[in-house]
């Protein structure tokens, strides 16, 4: 297997891949639950207005999904985290300012290509063996990373980019 350096603040997005394979308890809960209550309740309400259970749906085509809150299971460190009706978790959305996504760009192994027509800039990721299965964009001062969960059988992600770059202008639409 080999091991790929993503840097310290990706470290949410990787451990949320290598449990999601392997089903092992989340050490690092407690810092999650930390870092949600850093942010006051009404920014993470605000957040469910910019992308519903109902808009993911609507792109995904999977019916049942639900909200689930950062930190209540392995995997869920975003601040939107939707799951199957079976509690597998299929996306997690990250939210922050344009220096996060710089810090996101800089990355080494975050930057696989960019992406037109998604904001002002975005990039998919991250570069290596598997199939990019997150999407980073910009507009103006806000910036969001969207995180596919991958198929543990296949190990291909479960959203694909068009997916996630049609749940991405769902996004700017609301921004």
């Amino acid at each position: 297997m080999t091991r790929i350096n993503l840097g310290a603040f990706f470290l949410p997005f990787f451990v949320a891949a290598v449990l999601a394979f392997t089903g092992l308890p989340l050490l690092a809960a407690p810092r999650a639950a930390a870092a949600q209550a850093s942010k006051p309740a009404s920014v993470r309400s605000n957040y469910q207005k910019l992308l519903t259970v109902a808009d993911v749906e609507s792109v995904t085509g999977l019916k049942g999904l639900k909200l689930v809150q950062r930190g209540s299971t392995a995997g869920a460190g975003g601040d939107l985290n939707f799951a199957k009706s079976d509690g597998s978790l299929l996306l997690m959305v990250e939210f922050g300012n344009a220096d996060l996504f710089k810090q996101w760009k800089a990355q080494p192994g975050f930057y696989n290509s960019g992406v037109a027509g998604v904001g002002d800039e975005a990039f998919n990721g991250p570069k290596g063996g598997l199939a990019p299965y997150v999407l980073f964009f910009r507009r103006g001062t806000h910036s969001v990373g969207l995180s596919s969960f991958l198929d543990t059988d296949t190990m291909k992600p479960m959203l694909s980019q068009d997916q996630l770059r049609s749940i991405a202008k769902i996004i700017l639409s609301r921004l």
